[in-house]
C-alpha cells in the first residue's frame, strides 16, 4: 500500500524546494492537502500517480506526471497531449490539486484519460474565485461538470476555496446501469 506525508514532511518538503509557490502558502495548502490525504489513506491504494505536484508529491513510493524537469517527474509527460501513454487500469488511486484549470481546453479529455488509468480520482479546483488570474475565476458547479464530463462525484468539500472531489469508477457503473 501506498503511503502519504504528514503536516511535517509537507512543510519540511515545501521548505526545500523553495519559489514562491511554496514561500506563503505552505499552510493555506496543506489544509485541503490534508482532506484529499485523508480521502486517498480511506481508499487504500497499492499504486497512485500524482500530477502537478510542483516538487512535492503527497504520496510516498507513488508515481509523479509532470512535464517539468526540475519537478523529477517519474512519468515525464504533458496531460494535455491524449492518449496518455500509460496503461489502463495500472493505478488505484489518480490525484491532481488545483491543476485541472491549467490543462487549457484539455479537462474532459484528460479526465477521461484520469478514469481509464485509475479506480479512484482525486482533483481540486478553484471554487468560484472571483479575484486572481482569469484561469482561476468562477470556476462553479457547471464548470466541473463539464471538465469531468457528468461524472458523479463520491464525495466533495469546500475548505478555503478549493472545492476537493473524489470520483470513482463504483459512481460510474452506477450511472451506467
Amino acid at each position: 500500500m501506498v503511503d502519504f506525508i504528514t503536516r511535517d514532511m509537507f512543510i519540511a518538503s515545501a521548505s526545500k524546494v523553495g519559489g514562491a509557490y511554496w514561500k506563503h502558502s505552505k499552510n493555506l495548502r496543506w489544509e485541503y492537502f490534508e482532506y484529499a490525504i485523508g480521502i486517498a489513506r480511506s481508499l487504500s491504494p497499492n499504486s497512485v500517480i500524482e500530477c502537478g505536484c510542483a516538487g512535492v508529491p503527497l504520496s510516498i513510493g507513488g508515481d509523479v506526471i509532470d512535464n517539468e524537469p526540475t519537478n523529477n517527474p517519474t512519468v515525464p509527460m504533458d496531460l494535455t497531449k491524449t492518449p496518455w501513454e500509460i496503461e489502463s487500469g495500472r493505478y488505484d488511486l489518480f490525484m491532481a490539486l488545483q491543476v485541472w484549470e491549467h490543462l487549457g481546453d484539455s479537462q474532459s479529455k484528460c479526465f477521461d484519460e484520469a478514469c481509464r488509468i485509475s479506480k479512484h480520482v482525486i482533483l481540486s479546483f478553484p471554487y468560484l474565485w472571483k479575484t486572481g488570474d482569469s484561469i482561476h475565476l468562477n470556476i462553479d458547479d457547471a464548470t466541473i461538470s463539464k471538465w469531468t464530463n457528468g461524472f458523479p462525484m463520491s464525495s466533495c468539500c469546500v475548505i478555503r476555496g478549493r472545492k476537493v472531489c473524489l470520483f470513482s469508477q463504483e459512481e460510474k457503473r452506477g450511472m451506467v446501469q
